[in-house]
């Protein structure tokens, strides 16, 4: 995808768009097993594992994971109310 990027004159770049749970963390951990404390670096840490693997292949990578929480209290749900799709 970056070669036909360049061949268009355009950058690449991936947008990595959290999920319901990395933006509503309260979501997270009501599924916690057994009262386990959830913390911020364990719910990010699949998309974390994403973004690292595409930073170390080159690819550059915009993480919309922090302005979605900070919009997250600002108006409007930023995601479906039922389920987490």
């Amino acid at each position: 995808m970056a070669r036909e990027a360049e061949k268009l004159d355009a950058e690449f770049v991936t947008l990595l768009f959290p999920f319901k749970e990395q933006v509503y963390r309260d979501i997270a951990r009501k599924y916690a097993r057994d009262g386990a404390e959830l913390d911020a670096s364990t719910i990010d840490a699949p998309m974390l594992a994403v973004r690292d693997f595409l930073i170390g292949e080159g690819v550059k990578v915009c993480d919309l994971a922090s302005d979605s929480r900070s919009w997250s209290g600002c108006g409007p749900q930023l995601y479906l109310k039922a389920g987490s799709r």
